[in-house]
C-alpha cells in the first residue's frame, strides 16, 4: 500500500471514529431559585401572672425586670397586679390567681402557721427600710401616746417595721395601728388627722416630705432583720 493510501485509510478511520463517539451532553437549564426560607416564628411567651403589695422602692427589682424585658428574654409574659397585702394577697396565691408573688416575708410565715401552704423561694430585701412619719405637730415619740399609726394591713412588712419602730420607741402597747390599704392610702390618712403617724417607704417618703410630713424614726436604726421582700408561691 502506496504512503498516499495509507494516509487516507488512517483519516478516514479517524473521522469515523470522531463521528461515532458519543457527543458531550447539553448543559442543564438553569433551576429556577428556590424562594427565602420564611423566617421562624418566634416562641410563644408563656404567661404568668404575678402581684406585689406596695409602692415602695423594696419592689424595684420587680419593676426594673419588667421594664427592662428580663422576663421576656426568658420566654415569659408577666401581667404585675397589686394586691393588698396580708389574706388578699396570700388567697390569691393559694387559689392559684398568681402563681407567684412578691411580699414580706412575715405574712408568708404567718400564713403557714394558720394551716397554709406556702413556699419563699427567693429574697433581695433583708433589712427594714420602712420610715415613721408624722405630721409638723408631733416633734417627740412620747405624742404618739394613745395614738395610731396607719399601715398597708395587718401582718405586712409596713405592720412588722411599725411594731418593730414602736418597741424601739418605748411606746409598746401605747400605740394602735390602723390598716389602710397601702402606701398612699396611710399618708392620706395622716393628712386627714385619721391617723397621727404612719410607716412609709421610700418613694412615698418622698412625697410624704412634699406634703409637710416629717421623719420620726428610721426603722433600719433599730438593727432589727427582716426578709423585707421574698417571692412566695406554693
Amino acid at each position: 500500500m502506496s504512503a498516499r493510501v495509507a494516509l487516507s485509510v488512517v483519516f478516514v478511520s479517524t473521522f469515523a471514529l470522531a463521528s461515532c463517539s458519543p457527543q458531550p451532553a447539553a448543559p442543564p437549564p438553569p433551576q429556577p431559585t428556590p424562594p427565602p426560607a420564611a423566617a421562624t416564628a418566634a416562641p410563644a411567651r408563656t404567661a404568668l401572672n404575678s402581684a406585689f403589695t406596695t409602692t415602695s422602692a423594696t419592689m424595684a427589682p420587680l419593676w426594673t425586670a419588667k421594664e427592662a424585658g428580663f422576663f421576656d428574654q426568658e420566654g415569659l409574659d408577666v401581667k404585675l397586679t397589686r394586691i393588698q397585702a396580708g389574706p388578699p394577697l396570700m388567697g390569691a396565691v393559694q387559689s392559684g390567681e398568681v402563681p407567684l408573688a412578691f411580699a414580706g416575708a412575715q405574712q408568708i410565715v404567718e400564713a403557714d402557721l394558720q394551716g397554709g401552704d406556702f413556699v419563699i423561694v427567693a429574697g433581695f430585701v433583708e433589712a427594714l427600710g420602712q420610715f415613721i412619719y408624722v405630721p409638723a405637730s408631733i416633734e417627740r415619740p412620747e405624742q404618739l401616746k394613745g395614738g395610731a399609726l396607719g399601715v398597708s394591713n395587718f401582718g405586712a412588712i409596713s405592720h412588722v417595721a411599725g411594731q418593730v419602730g414602736v418597741d424601739y420607741l418605748g411606746l409598746k402597747g401605747e400605740v394602735t395601728f390602723v390598716a389602710t390599704g397601702g402606701p398612699p392610702e396611710t399618708m392620706a390618712a395622716i393628712l386627714g388627722g385619721k391617723v397621727q403617724g404612719g410607716v412609709l417607704s421610700p418613694p412615698d417618703t418622698l412625697k410624704a416630705r412634699a406634703a409637710g410630713l416629717h421623719e420620726l424614726l428610721d426603722v433600719a436604726r433599730t438593727g432589727v432583720k427582716s426578709q423585707t421582700a421574698a417571692i412566695v408561691t406554693t
